[in-house]
């Protein structure tokens, strides 16, 4: 029905069917045949017709001035929209781990809106934040396995659990060579690790070793922060401790015994209809963190 509108306010805006029918680039026997499905829908006649001149009825001229206003608006919303697709402009929803958010994007997020000044950027951080996903937000990052869903993702990725401590730590407590030495130490233990428990991997094996400590923090910083002050042994993301590690406030131990890599990946709800200030983010984010 929103076709035969717009051939309707054609035909009174340009004063006949054939100058319609040109403006839309139609033949005019269309043009005709969609005003007639259109008086039939209505039940009302909108244009008098002569051999000279078509003119609007006094139903045409009422409908012609509420639709016309409506279709405009309806033009400039899709406009509008169409312009946020492909220019970085609007509001950019995300979810990060807290880590990631913390040490490679908000470093680097004023360069990144320095190349697009009419971008804002809102950022949610946590570690569970599927959930965005159904509410508006346009992509996160997720850290892991991905669950079974209908989302699009791009592979930033691999990242692995590290076993570390400081050096003043390891030299005052020892090196753990096998996983089950954990026992002796303190492990600062994240505070979703509901089992108290470090997967490692042996002879192609996974296991898991009960681990105890006098620290539990739902923060992997936190946590990286109180083992380069030499309180224990954590067991944390690479990207986590990647710069602890490069600076020698941390040392890994239990190389040969750490699980399988996991990926990184940005998700985002629809790969068909991906705006651009999305697909800049994502280059953005696949430069920082591969």
């Amino acid at each position: 029905m929103l076709e035969d509108i717009e051939i309707f306010c054609a035909i009174a805006k340009e004063g006949g069917f054939a100058k319609a029918a040109r403006a839309l680039q139609l033949s005019t026997s269309i043009v005709t045949r969609r005003l007639a499905r259109l008086e039939k829908n209505l039940d009302v006649r909108l244009v008098h017709r002569t051999t000279r001149q078509v003119s609007l009825t006094e139903e045409g001229r009422l409908y012609f001035d509420e639709v016309s206003n409506i279709l405009d608006a309806l033009k400039a919303s899709n406009k509008n929209v169409k312009s946020l697709s492909t220019e970085v402009a609007g509001t950019l929803k995300i979810g990060l781990p807290v880590s990631i958010s913390h040490l490679y994007v908000t470093p680097h997020l004023h360069e990144f809106l320095a190349q697009y000044p009419n971008l804002k950027v809102h950022i949610i951080n946590g570690n569970h934040l599927f959930d965005l996903l159904g509410n508006g937000f346009d992509l996160i990052l997720h850290c892991g396995e991905l669950p079974n869903s209908n989302y699009y993702y791009k592979k930033l990725g691999l990242w692995e659990k590290i076993t570390c401590a400081s050096p003043e730590y390891l030299k005052k407590y020892g090196i753990p060579k096998k996983p089950e030495d954990l026992s002796n130490h303190n492990c600062l233990d994240h505070a979703e690790s509901f089992h108290g428990t470090w997967r490692f991997q042996e002879l192609d094996k996974s296991k898991n070793i009960p681990v105890s400590g006098n620290v539990r923090v739902n923060s992997s910083l936190d946590l990286c922060n109180l083992a380069k002050s030499g309180l224990g042994m954590v067991y944390l993301p690479s990207f986590s401790v990647a710069e602890a590690l490069k600076s020698g406030e941390l040392v890994s131990v239990l190389d040969s015994y750490r699980p399988e890599a996991l990926g990184l990946y940005l998700v985002y709800p629809s790969h068909k209809y991906l705006s651009y200030k999305t697909q800049v983010f994502i280059d953005f984010m696949a430069n920082l963190l591969t």
